[in-house]
């Protein structure tokens, strides 16, 4: 399995390939993908390394920015909704919309 982390606080200049590069000096990357005008990055990598990487890149120093590194949350505006369902919008048995139509 994989974990996507969040790298924070990056020097806007840094693109994908920078990060991707820096992380895979020691470990696999599988997927990286820099925001710039946010200044975050966001690094898929294996189950097993992401403790290790935490720990060696949180609040290390690039580019004079030192950078933070958690484990990314999943965006809730991604979150999976449930569908409105055309046919019956009102419960079977709910009075007060009764009469409406």
């Amino acid at each position: 399995m994989a974990t996507e982390l969040y790298f924070g606080n990056l020097d806007y200049s840094i693109d994908a390939d920078e990060l991707k590069t820096l992380v895979a000096e020691n470990f696999l990357v599988r997927d990286c993908r820099v925001i710039k005008d946010k200044g975050i990055g966001f690094v898929r990598v294996n189950d097993e390394n992401v403790d290790e990487i935490i720990e060696k890149f949180h609040g290390a120093e690039m580019k004079g920015r030192n950078l933070k590194v958690y484990i990314a949350k999943p965006d809730p505006a991604k979150a999976k909704k449930k569908p409105f369902n055309k046919k019956r919008p009102f419960k079977k048995n709910d009075n007060q919309n009764k009469n409406r139509f």
